[in-house]
C-alpha cells in the first residue's frame, strides 16, 4: 500500500465535538503508515505559532487575533489571511473539517499543491446549529461564511465525507461529485466492571443509574422530567458528565439529590462513566440538526456493555433498526420518557448487547482503513 502525506485543515485543538472525529481518523491513518499533519487555530490572541504533539499526532497551530468580539475566532479575517497565505508543504491529500474560512481558504489555495481535495461534513450549521438570523455583526459574519462554505465547498472537493445519510444527500444536492459515508467510531477496549467503574467515579454502588454525557444538552430536560415522573422508584438516580455545570437546568432540591454531576471528564474516563450506567440516554428532538448528526456517545455507551435508549431520529434511527438491543424511543419528549418508564418496569433488564459487533461496526481502525482506501482509489482515478 502506498503511504500518503495527508494534511487535515481544522478549526481548533479544543477537545470536543469534531476534534474526536479528525483526531481519531488521524491516529488510525498514522497507524497504517500514512503521515498526517493537522493544521489548526488557537483562539488565544496572545499565543504564538507553535507545533505540538497530541497522542503522537503533529499539530501546527496558529494564534488567534484581537477583535474576536467583532469577528469571532472561526472566520476572523486576520486568522484567515495568516493561514491561507502560509507556505505549506505539498501533500497527497488535503482534508478540510468544519465549514470555517480560517481553514477553508487555505484548503482552497492548496488545490495546485495536492492530488486530492477532500471536504468533511459532520454537522449541519445553516438551518441546523444556525437556525435563525444572527443578531450581532459577529453572528451574521459567521453565518455568511458558514453558509457559503456549506453550499459551495462540497462541489469544489474531489471527495466529500459525511457522518450521516442526511448530509450525504445534502452534499449531493450541493453538486458534490463523489460522497462517501464515514461514521464516527471508537477504539475497542475491555470495559470496566460496573461496580469498579462506579467506585472509580464515586457513584452509588447500589443505585439504578440512567445517564447522559455530552455537551449537546438541548434535550437534557427530558431526562430530568423522566426522573421526576419516576420519583417513587427506589434508588433511581441520573449521572451526568460533559457539560458545564452552569448550563444544567434548575431543579427542586428533592430532585437535585438524585443527580450525580461529574463535570467534564477526559475521554478515557468517559469509558468508566458509560460502564457505570444501567441505561445510557440519547434523547434527540426531531430537527434538522439532529437528523444530520451521528453522536459519538451512541456507540460509546454500547462499547461499555451498556444498553442505550435513543430517539428515532436521523442516522441513529437507521442504525438502531439493525441492532436489536438498542431501545428505540420514538419521536419527541413524551415518547422518550415513556420508553424509560417501560424499561424501568421490566422484571429483567439484562440485554443481549453484542460488544464485539459494536466494536467491529464502529472501529476507528476499520473506518480509517475505509478512508485510506477512498484516498488511494480517488487519487488513482485522477491520474
Amino acid at each position: 500500500m502506498k503511504k500518503l502525506k495527508i494534511h487535515f485543515f481544522v478549526q481548533s485543538t479544543h477537545q470536543q465535538g469534531t476534534f474526536f472525529r479528525f483526531h481519531n481518523l488521524a491516529l488510525g491513518l498514522n497507524q497504517m503508515g500514512h503521515q498526517v499533519i493537522i493544521f489548526a487555530s488557537d483562539n488565544e490572541p496572545k499565543s504564538k505559532r507553535r507545533q505540538e504533539l497530541i497522542d503522537g499526532i503533529q499539530y501546527e497551530v496558529w494564534p488567534g487575533h484581537r477583535g474576536q468580539g467583532i469577528f469571532g475566532q472561526w472566520n476572523h479575517p486576520f486568522t484567515v489571511f495568516d493561514r491561507a497565505y502560509n507556505t505549506y508543504p505539498e501533500a497527497d491529500v488535503v482534508h478540510l473539517f468544519q465549514p470555517f474560512l480560517s481553514g477553508g481558504l487555505a484548503w482552497r489555495r492548496m488545490k495546485s499543491k495536492t492530488k486530492l481535495l477532500v471536504y468533511d461534513w459532520d454537522d449541519l450549521w445553516t438551518g441546523g446549529l444556525y437556525s435563525g438570523v444572527g443578531k450581532s455583526f459577529r453572528g451574521r459574519w459567521d453565518q455568511f461564511w458558514v453558509n457559503y462554505i456549506e453550499n459551495e465547498y462540497p462541489k469544489k472537493a474531489d471527495l466529500v465525507t459525511t457522518c450521516s445519510d442526511f448530509l450525504k444527500d445534502r452534499a449531493i444536492q450541493s453538486g458534490a461529485k463523489h460522497v462517501e459515508l464515514l461514521f464516527n467510531g471508537l477504539w475497542a477496549y475491555q470495559p470496566t466492571e460496573k461496580s469498579i467503574a462506579r467506585k472509580n467515579l464515586g457513584l452509588d454502588g447500589q443505585a439504578r443509574y440512567i445517564g447522559f454525557m455530552g455537551r449537546t444538552t438541548g434535550e437534557l430536560e427530558w431526562c430530568y422530567q423522566a426522573l421526576s415522573e419516576l420519583r417513587e422508584v427506589e434508588n433511581l438516580r441520573i449521572a451526568l458528565c460533559g457539560m458545564p455545570k452552569e448550563i444544567l437546568p434548575d431543579v427542586p432540591p428533592w430532585l437535585a439529590k438524585k443527580v450525580d454531576y461529574l463535570g467534564i471528564l477526559p475521554p478515557i474516563k468517559t469509558r468508566d462513566f458509560a460502564a457505570a450506567l444501567d441505561l445510557g440516554l440519547l434523547p434527540l428532538e426531531d430537527n434538522l440538526f439532529n437528523q444530520s448528526r451521528f453522536p459519538i456517545k451512541y456507540a460509546e455507551y454500547m462499547a461499555a456493555g451498556t444498553p442505550v435508549i435513543v430517539s428515532e431520529v436521523g442516522q441513529c434511527a437507521k442504525l438502531s433498526s439493525e441492532m436489536p438491543w438498542v431501545i428505540k424511543a420514538g419521536l419527541g419528549k413524551d415518547a422518550f420518557i415513556e420508553a424509560i418508564k417501560k424499561w424501568i418496569q421490566l422484571p429483567d433488564r439484562t440485554n443481549i448487547l453484542d460488544i464485539d459487533q459494536v466494536n467491529n461496526r464502529f472501529s476507528w481502525q476499520r473506518i480509517s482503513e475505509q478512508l485510506s482506501e477512498l484516498y488511494l482509489t480517488k487519487i488513482k482515478e485522477k491520474n
